[in-house]
């Protein structure tokens, strides 16, 4: 059976990974407040990833170790692929006004 902390970790993993690709994307349109917001909701995504990884691997469950690299690196790999299928669609889209300086 999964740990429930492993999914956790590669849920938050996942939406990290997803949030940080359009984030990314996003600097490079020069869309300021987006970027901000994904930022800030990205850094509590990571917050949860780093607590609930290193949570699993500072425990004495082999198994949970694992089950952590294991998924977390699979939902690496899927966060950014899905942040680029979406991202795609939605920085072209999205109208954000530019800040004046």
């Amino acid at each position: 059976m999964i740990p429930t902390i492993a999914i956790l970790a590669a849920v938050a993993m996942l939406a990290q990974d997803i949030l940080g690709t359009i984030l990314t994307m996003a600097e490079a349109k020069e869309k300021a407040a987006l970027s901000g917001a994904l930022d800030t909701v990205g850094w509590f995504a990571a917050i949860l990833t780093t607590t609930w990884s290193v949570t699993a691997l500072q425990g004495h469950n082999m198994s949970e170790k694992v089950w952590v690299l294991i998924l977390v690196s699979v939902a690496n790999f899927a966060g950014s692929y899905t942040g680029v299928l979406i991202g795609k669609k939605l920085i072209n889209k999205v109208k954000v006004p530019a800040p004046s300086i």
